[in-house]
């Protein structure tokens, strides 16, 4: 069980984080805000793809969530599912119009995140629906560099394929 703040904001949050639906809809039935950020910028949707908690992702988004909303450091939600290998809430989102090539302060882009950390197939979702395979971070890395620098090898090899260049 959460512990209840005063704030029906943070109590969406946490309840997002943990995976905790029937709390989740409860609340935004009560009309809490569902765009609201916490202090490190973080939206519900933001802690619900981050945790991988794919129902209420689709919740969310079914009242409302911005897609693309970034963190304090610019951070999109699709990032996230790309970072932490979300597959089926990478789709969602995709689905639904997240920007597939959205950067955050660094330059990154969702697919420099799946290919920095061996999610073959986001990378070839977000390869398939458009994402910029050259794009360079804000060091002037790809997402193919950055592949072959972390070992991925099944990433380096489907980004060539697609004309990819280091």
């Amino acid at each position: 069980m959460l512990p209840l703040y005063h704030d029906d904001e943070e109590n969406l949050s946490d309840a997002a984080y943990n995976g905790q639906f029937s709390i989740v809809r409860s609340l935004l039935a009560a009309g809490t805000n569902v765009n609201a950020k916490d202090g490190q910028g973080y939206t519900t949707l933001k802690w619900a793809t981050q945790k991988g908690h794919l129902e209420i992702v689709k919740l969310l988004i079914e009242r409302g969530a911005i897609l693309d909303a970034k963190d304090n450091t610019g951070w999109t939600s699709l990032m996230s599912a790309a970072n932490s290998g979300h597959i089926e809430i990478a789709k969602l989102l995709i689905e639904k119009g997240a920007n597939i090539n959205a950067s955050n302060r660094e330059g990154c882009t969702p697919l420099r995140f799946a290919a920095a950390n061996g999610r073959t197939e986001i990378a070839k979702i977000l390869i398939e629906k458009g994402a910029d395979i050259n794009a360079k971070d804000n060091e002037g890395v790809t997402p193919l560099k950055r592949a072959v620098e972390k070992g991925h090898k099944a990433i380096a090899e489907l980004l060539r394929s697609y004309g990819a260049k280091e």
